[in-house]
């Protein structure tokens, strides 16, 4: 009999107030559930805007996609996919007008940008050439650390950028002779010299300063 009671009190409140949904009448609202990657939240980054590019997320030692990879190191980015081989101008041209990840403000990297990817040759560390200083006599261009390791085994190029044997060329101009001549790295060796900027039998290789 108590429990027939406390039925139809039930139905008489109901019909006085309505009967709503007890998560509502609780006060719960939906909460969107954390994500993480590698540890990293990227709950903020929006669900339909497909993957998040490298400004939005890190992920860790390194960002790596089909299309791209960050160096942790430096912050860089870099183009995986390998471009034809071209003339230096081309190849500035080629990463100016580059669109990837979701950027446009890829650039052909300079000789010491490209000098930070070379892996297993400690003794590319002994040559002079960067950016502060390109000059082939004043800055030991022709000094043997410079030749890097042609006894290595395999490529320079980090294991993500697929050990490519390439050479590529930089944005870097020989300081004397820059109307003509312009650094390039191979990387079968991690040998650092110059070359004529209009030889068409070199690669590029874009890259970008993640997080600009």
């Amino acid at each position: 009999m108590a429990r027939l009671t406390m039925i139809l009190l039930a139905l008489v409140g109901c019909s006085f107030t309505g009967c709503e949904d007890d998560a509502a009448h609780d006060g719960v609202t939906e909460q969107a559930s954390d994500v993480t990657i590698d540890g990293t939240d990227v709950s903020s980054v929006p669900a339909d805007d497909g993957e998040p590019t490298s400004d939005e997320v890190d992920t860790g030692p390194a960002y790596d996609t089909d299309e791209i990879w960050v160096d942790a190191a430096t912050g860089l980015g870099w183009q995986k996919r390998v471009s034809d081989t071209m003339t230096w101008a081309d190849g500035i041209a080629y990463c100016d007008a580059l669109a990837l990840d979701g950027r446009d403000d890829w650039h052909l990297p300079t000789i010491s940008e490209l000098r930070s990817i070379v892996t297993g040759c400690d003794k590319l560390a002994g040559c002079g050439i960067t950016d502060e200083c390109a000059g082939y006599n004043s800055c030991g261009g022709y000094l043997k650390t410079c030749e890097g390791c042609p006894l290595k085994q395999g490529s320079v190029m980090p294991p993500a950028l697929d050990d490519d044997e390439q050479t590529y060329w930089s944005a870097t101009e020989e300081e004397i002779t820059k109307e003509k001549n312009a650094w390039i790295i191979r990387f079968t060796s991690g040998k650092i010299e110059y070359v004529d900027k209009g030889w068409d039998v070199f690669a590029v290789r874009c890259a970008r300063a993640v997080g600009n």
